[in-house]
């Protein structure tokens, strides 16, 4: 296929960033904490490390930088090339601060729970089955998303890939149909915000229903539907999986404050948080916590319910979620949105499963910037509904 001869051999992206001088690694959040092994050990050893945030100045990164300012680095050399390891946002504004002529580049994870990138040799390996995805698509359009999502996941930059937004919200009223009369799943419902743009995109809907695991986050949207009265309004507190068991899940113990946004089954907080959320919780005294949680599928959640769209952003659990909703899939043909591809496996899988269910459906990706980061966002729409 022609447009896979737009891939980017990572290695290639390294060795440029290699032959820089002087290397200073912009941004020591949790994304900086994440790729900092990985550019070790592809050779690329920072000389600087430097931060926006003045509180952090002075301070020690990894075992042997003090972090600096970006003002101090340019006093400190003439001759030096950026690697940002911030989020996409972060990015973009640091760029536009840069000194005029500054070589810059992004390497940042890519993936929600995995640290480092998708292994290149292991693309090479499964090129076929990436190729069967890319066919599945749609349109022009979503293929070249595919393959830049797929160099942003080889090389951590999503600089390239964030140039192809187009909005920013899930409800692309170009691909989903504007029914005035949906009943909306909100899986991963987090505090409500997701909610808000579908009421912009159909403030004539039938139902929603509304599912967040983390109790703190839940209590935020209750008050947020209560206080906006929000009509029609059904809100589950419970961790949706696979099967109906139990797992442990990882959060904040004053959350219903923090409002932490990354409550999952996978990590620690103190390994996938930010800074801003860190420094919160030691002023405020909040603990991470680790609690056993009963889960269940939508299937059983949803078997009353006839829904008609389904957006899944439930860190990475989303796979998992879909095989849970088999028997609601079938029979009733929503229109699901995710944001693709956040564990390698997904890259394929995701695609591949609700396709082997032979439901009619029809693939899309779209490049969103949604709470301030540029999402790929898989549209799987109901051939029945397409216009």
């Amino acid at each position: 296929m022609n447009n896979f001869e737009k891939i980017i051999n990572p290695d290639v992206y390294y060795e440029e960033i290699k032959r820089n001088k002087n290397i200073i690694m912009y941004g020591i959040g949790s994304r900086a904490r994440q790729t900092i092994a990985f550019l070790k050990e592809k050779g690329i050893i920072p000389i600087e490390v430097c931060d926006g945030n003045e509180k952090l100045w002075g301070q020690i990164f990894d075992k042997g930088y003090v972090i600096r300012s970006y003002k101090e680095i340019k006093e400190r050399y003439s001759d030096y090339c950026i690697v940002l390891s911030v989020a996409i946002n972060n990015a973009l504004e640091i760029i536009n601060d840069l000194e005029e002529g500054v070589s810059y580049y992004h390497v940042c994870n890519p993936f929600k729970i995995e640290n480092g990138f998708l292994d290149y040799h292991d693309f090479l390996n499964s090129c076929k089955e990436y190729e069967a995805i890319c066919d599945i698509l749609q349109d022009e359009k979503s293929q070249n998303i595919f393959i830049e999502n797929i160099n942003y996941k080889l090389t951590g930059n999503l600089l390239r890939l964030q140039k192809l937004e187009d909005g920013n919200t899930f409800f692309d009223e170009r691909l989903l149909r504007n029914r005035n009369d949906s009943e909306y799943i909100d899986v991963g419902a987090y505090t409500g915000d997701t909610m808000c743009r579908f009421l912009e995109y159909d403030g004539k809907y039938k139902k929603i229903v509304a599912i967040e695991a983390d109790r703190g986050n839940f209590d935020a949207l209750r008050k947020f539907v209560c206080y906006g009265k929000i009509r029609d309004a059904i809100l589950v507190n419970c961790g949706v999986w696979s099967e109906k068991t139990t797992m442990k899940f990882y959060t904040t113990d004053q959350n219903a404050d923090l409002n932490y946004d990354m409550p999952n089954f996978y990590r620690r907080t103190k390994e996938q948080a930010d800074n801003k959320t860190l420094d919160r919780c030691t002023a405020n005294g909040i603990m991470e916590t680790e609690e056993e949680m009963e889960v269940d599928t939508l299937d059983h959640l949803l078997a009353d319910e006839y829904p008609t769209i389904m957006k899944i952003n439930a860190m990475a659990a989303d796979l998992p979620i879909l095989k849970g909703a088999e028997h609601i899939i079938l029979k009733c043909r929503p229109d699901i949105i995710l944001e693709y591809g956040v564990r390698p496996s997904y890259l394929i899988d995701e695609i591949k499963y609700i396709a082997g269910l032979h439901a009619g459906y029809r693939f899309y990706l779209r490049q969103k910037n949604i709470y301030k980061d540029s999402k790929t966002v898989l549209y799987a729409i109901g051939s029945d509904r397409h216009e």
